[in-house]
């Protein structure tokens, strides 16, 4: 080999980490998932352990210019202040039971810690060391800021989830899939990474449901859209939303997570429509992370862990929401996730 060819292989740089997920979130990529609409374009998001916050930012921010309430700071302390104790135990457990997702648990032994911890902006301190964006925050971003979040998660195998802010009573909003044509609309791509990306739609950051085609629309379950106003973005204390997903034409693997959330909902009842049991919580969600937390690709894990925290959340919305659950007519008001 001459010395110069040698040179230039000590010098080639090595192939970069996260290569494969790095072209899952190119604009072709995310276009593909989309029909090939060629109204779809990508906005990319820094990778500093905010993404997804900075997203919302970025597109809350389109409607009527930039206001402080959008602010990354501002959304991770709307996050924080939802949290209750039965959110700290919960997460407590899954550390202890090493569901991957949860370890920024570690050194955090109180109610108040957690908050302080999930205010932390990942651009001050750093990706690893700040609580990512999970089921939980969307939804309550979602509610808070009257949005629905169009969710590309190529960490599951159904691939479009869909969650949908709370009606004003507390119902939820899209249950039959049938949305409001000027309801607010903010597109996301979750890479296996974990990593959130903005979509565009006709060069829009925040469309309206309306503006998207009936073919995408049914990609996430939305079955019909109807007239009425937009919800204000008037970032109001944030009730608890509903996620909720395709009907199945959006895609497969559905009917596991199903069965575990269902299964989840079914332990954490203390009985025929009596008060909930904590323990059985807790014996759930133990279960649930001894089951989940087993080898697998890095694909898997990663699916596993996002399946916890929708888990966690699932069960924090039961401790909280159903305090006296009135027979069958209890168990429908919890959101079905996906």
């Amino acid at each position: 080999m001459q010395p110069a060819a040698r040179e230039r292989e000590r010098s080639a740089p090595a192939a970069r980490e996260g290569t494969l997920d790095m072209l899952m979130s190119r604009s072709s990529a995310v276009r593909a998932r989309l029909m090939n609409d060629a109204k779809v374009s990508i906005d990319y998001i820094e990778a500093c352990g905010d993404c997804f916050y900075m997203a919302i930012e970025a597109a809350l921010s389109e409607h009527d210019g930039w206001h402080p309430h959008y602010a990354v700071a501002q959304q991770r302390l709307l996050v924080a202040q939802q949290m209750t104790e039965e959110t700290f135990q919960l997460y407590t457990l899954l550390h202890t039971q090493r569901a991957e997702g949860f370890h920024f648990m570690k050194g955090v032994d109180s109610l108040e810690a957690l908050r302080r911890r999930v205010k932390l902006r990942g651009q001050k301190v750093g990706a690893h060391k700040c609580v990512w964006a999970d089921g939980f925050a969307m939804e309550t971003i979602a509610n808070c800021f009257r949005v629905l979040l169009l969710v590309i998660d190529e960490r599951s195998a159904q691939k479009f989830t869909r969650i949908s802010p709370a009606a004003k009573g507390g119902e939820r909003e899209g249950g039959e899939g049938v949305l409001d044509a000027e309801q607010n609309t903010v597109l996301l791509h979750a890479s296996t990474r974990e990593h959130m990306n903005l979509i565009r739609y006709d060069g829009k950051k925040l469309p309206q449901l309306g503006d998207l085609p009936v073919q995408l629309r049914q990609l996430w379950g939305i079955r019909g859209v109807r007239g009425g106003a937009a919800a204000p973005l008037d970032g109001g204390v944030a009730s608890r939303g509903a996620s909720s997903a395709g009907d199945g034409r959006g895609g497969g693997g559905r009917s596991s997570r199903r069965a575990l959330m269902q299964g989840g909902r079914r332990a954490a009842r203390g009985g025929g429509g009596g008060a909930i049991s904590r323990k059985r919580t807790a014996a759930a969600a133990a279960a649930a992370a001894a089951a989940l937390c087993a080898g697998g690709t890095r694909e898997e894990r990663a699916r596993r862990r996002y399946l916890l925290r929708e888990l966690a959340h699932e069960m924090h919305a039961h401790e909280r929401d159903s305090v006296e659950l009135g027979g069958a007519a209890g168990g429908s008001a919890a959101a079905e996730l996906t």
